[in-house]
C-alpha cells in the first residue's frame, strides 16, 4: 500500500482531496500546493492527471528562447556594444552605467557636525 504523506509538509494525508505529480508521482495536500478545495472540485480529471507539484515545474525550462538574441562581445571581452557602436574610443568600456544628462547640483553646502549642533540647540 502507498503512503499518504505529502511531499510538502511530511504530514499524512487524511482526507481523500490531493493531488499526485504526474512527474514525480509524490502527493500533496491540497494546502500545501495553495489550491482551494472549490478549485480542486471544479477541475476535470485529465488536469489533475497531468497536474505538475512546483518542485517538477521548477526544473523544467521556463521558455523558449529560441529567438533570443546573441549579444555581441565587444574588444575588451565584455557582452554590450562595441565601441563603434557608441561612439566611445575602444578604451572605454560604459557596460552597465547610467550616464546622466545634467550635471549633479554640488553648490549646497555640505553638512558638518557643527551644523548640526547650531541647529539642535536653537530648537531649544
Amino acid at each position: 500500500m502507498s503512503s499518504n504523506k505529502c511531499a510538502g509538509c511530511k504530514e499524512i494525508i487524511k482526507t481523500k482531496d490531493f493531488l499526485v505529480c504526474s512527474l514525480c508521482v509524490c502527493k500533496y495536500d491540497l494546502l500545501c500546493v495553495n489550491v482551494s478545495e472549490k478549485r480542486y472540485k471544479s477541475k476535470k480529471k485529465d488536469h489533475k492527471r497531468i497536474w505538475k507539484c512546483p518542485e517538477c515545474r521548477n526544473k523544467l525550462p521556463k521558455s523558449d528562447n529560441t529567438n533570443t538574441p546573441v549579444r555581441s562581445v565587444g574588444r575588451d571581452g565584455i557582452p554590450g556594444m562595441e565601441p563603434a557602436e557608441t561612439g566611445l574610443s575602444p578604451t572605454h568600456s560604459f557596460d552597465n552605467v547610467t550616464v546622466r544628462k545634467h550635471k549633479p547640483d554640488l553648490t549646497n553646502p555640505c553638512i558638518t557636525l557643527k551644523k548640526v549642533y547650531e541647529r539642535l540647540s536653537r530648537r531649544k
